[in-house]
C-alpha cells in the first residue's frame, strides 16, 4: 500500500525543511524471498562518511552483489495429503552494480543499478524498466558536494538515514521503500531529491530533505527536516515532514544504553492519519473521520550481545511497534472492510495493525567458524499470526555467502501473515560481493 502522509504546514519552531514521501513498498510478504541475515546493529553514530575530505586524488571505482535465490513452499495442504501442485517454486537472480566516482575536495557520485531475473514470472510488470521475467532499476544515483568541512549537499537519487529503530521506523516518512522482514539485507530503491547536511562539532547535526520525488511543481514538494544532538551520553533527533495536501508528522528519535543493552526508539505524532482506516456502518463501509484525533506511531528496539566463549557471540535484537493508525481487531476477517483496504491501496506489509512484535537472534561463529546461525521472528500481537524464519549463514570463502534457511507461516488462517494459508518454505541463497 502506499502510506500517505499530508501537508507540511510549518515546522513549528523548527527551521529545518526537509521532504519525503512514503511510498508503498510493493513486496509480498508471502513470496518468501528473503534474507534474515540481520544482525549488523547500528550504534547511533551521527557522523557522516560524505563529509570526509577528499584524499586530492581523482578515482573511479566499481563494486556490486551478485545473488541467486531459490524458495520452495510447501502448503498445509500438501503436508495433508494434496497434491504438489499445492506449492509453488520461486527462482530470483539478480545483481547489483554500483559505481563510485570521487573527486578532490570531497566531491563524488554514486550510481547503483539492479538487474534482476525470475524464470516463473511476475504478476505485475506494469513498472518501468520491467517486462514479466525480467528488468532493471537505477536504486540510487546522486552527486555528493561538499561546501565546506561541515556543509554537504546530495543531490539525486538516494536512501537516508533516517529513524533509530531496528525494522519499524515511524519518524522515516522521507524514503519510499519500507523494510521488508523477509529480505533485510537487499537494499531499497532510494528517493529522489536533494538533502543537507550541516555538522557543527560532533555533537549536533542538522538535515533538511527536500523531495521531488512525483512533483511537478513547486507545491508538489515534500519538504522534512532534522536535529540530531547528544545529551547526557545519549542521543536525540527531532524531526518534522509535511507536504501540501497531507497532514504534517512530528517525530522524536533517541539512542542510549541502559543496563547493559542498547536502546534505541522513535515515535511520530500527526493530528490526524494520513493512511485511511475503514469501519463499519449499518451494512456498508465507510472511512474513520479521525481529522480532530491525534494519532502516535512509536517503537522500541532493546539489543544486546551474549559472551559464549567468545565476546558477543550471541547477538539478540527485540522490537516492538505501536501503530496508533492500525486497526485493532482482525480487519482481514470482515470481508467488506478488508475489501476497502485492498481496493484503496490501504494496506502496507507490517503496518496494518495496532501492534507488532520482533525478535532477531544470531550465533556467530556456529556450528563452526565458518558459519553463522539465525532466527528470527516477526508477529502481528493483534491477530495472531506470525512469521518465523531459522537457518545457517556460511562463508566457506572471503566474499561468498551460502544460506540455506526454512520459514513458516504460524496463526489462524486469513490473517496478516496467513493469507495464503500456513506453509513451510525451504530457501537457498549464494551471493558473491565484488
Amino acid at each position: 500500500m502506499t502510506l500517505r502522509i499530508s501537508v507540511c504546514t510549518l515546522f513549528a519552531g523548527l527551521s529545518f525543511c526537509l521532504p519525503g514521501k512514503i511510498h508503498a513498498q510493493a513486496v509480498d510478504e508471502t513470496a518468501l524471498f528473503s534474507n534474515t541475515n540481520t544482525m549488523i546493529i547500528d550504534r547511533g553514530s551521527i557522523t557522516d562518511a560524505s563529509l570526509t575530505p577528499g584524499s586530492g586524488k581523482k578515482g573511479v571505482s566499481a563494486s556490486g552483489i551478485l545473488r541467486s535465490r531459490t524458495t520452495y513452499t510447501m502448503s498445509e495442504s500438501w503436508f495433508e495429503g494434496a497434491a504438489e501442485q499445492a506449492n509453488s517454486l520461486s527462482q530470483l537472480f539478480e545483481g547489483d552494480f554500483l559505481v563510485d566516482v570521487r573527486l578532490p575536495s570531497g566531491i563524488k557520485s554514486l550510481v547503483a543499478v539492479s538487474l534482476w531475473q525470475t524464470p516463473q514470472g511476475l504478476a505485475d510488470s506494469s513498472r518501468p524498466g520491467t517486462t514479466n521475467t525480467y528488468g532493471w532499476t537505477i536504486k540510487e544515483a546522486f552527486i555528493d558536494l561538499a561546501a565546506s568541512g561541515s556543509l554537504s549537499f546530495r543531490i539525486g537519487k538516494q536512501v537516508l538515514q533516517w529513524g533509530r529503530s531496528y525494522f519499524w521506523n515511524p519518524v522515516d516518512l522521507v524514503n519510499y521503500e519500507k523494510k521488508n522482514f523477509l529480505d533485510m539485507d537487499r537494499s531499497r530503491e532510494g528517493s529522489t531529491g536533494i538533502r543537507t547536511h550541516a555538522a557543527f562539532g560532533s555533537t549536533l547535526n542538522f538535515y533538511t530533505w527536500i523531495d521531488a520525488g512525483d512533483a511537478r511543481a513547486g507545491s508538489d514538494l515534500a519538504l522534512a527536516g532534522k536535529i540530531e544532538f547528544v545529551a547526557g551520553g545519549s542521543e536525540f533527533a527531532l524531526t518534522a515532514w509535511g507536504k501540501k495536501g497531507f497532514v504534517p508528522v512530528y517525530g522524536l528519535e533517541l539512542s542510549s544504553r541502559l543496563l547493559g543493552f542498547d536502546i534505541k526508539g522513535e515515535c511520530a505524532l500527526s493530528r490526524g492519519s494520513n493512511t485511511p482506516r475503514y469501519t463499519r456502518q449499518g451494512m456498508g463501509v465507510i472511512e474513520e473521520d479521525r481529522r480532530s484525533d491525534w494519532i502516535p506511531q512509536a517503537s522500541l528496539t532493546l539489543s544486546r550481545g551474549i559472551d559464549w566463549e567468545l565476546d558477543d557471540r550471541i547477538q539478540l535484537v527485540a522490537e516492538v511497534m505501536a501503530n496508533g493508525a492500525g486497526y485493532s481487531d482482525n480487519v482481514l476477517g470482515d470481508p467488506l472492510r478488508s475489501a476497502a483496504i485492498y481496493l484503496n491501496d490501504a494496506w502496507t506489509p507490517n503496518w496494518l495493525s495496532r501492534w507488532y512484535g520482533a525478535l532477531f537472534v544470531s550465533v556467530a561463529k556456529f556450528p563452526d567458524s565458518t558459519m553463522t546461525f539465525q532466527a528470527n521472528l516477526m508477529a502481528n500481537l493483534v491477530d495472531g499470526s506470525m512469521i518465523v524464519s531459522s537457518g545457517i549463514s556460511w562463508q566457506p570463502v572471503n566474499d561468498l555467502t551460502l544460506s540455506p534457511m526454512l520459514y513458516a507461516t504460524i496463526g489462524p488462517e486469513g490473517r496478516e501473515y496467513t493469507l495464503r494459508g500456513r506453509n513451510l518454505a525451504a530457501d537457498f541463497q549464494a551471493r558473491i560481493a565484488f
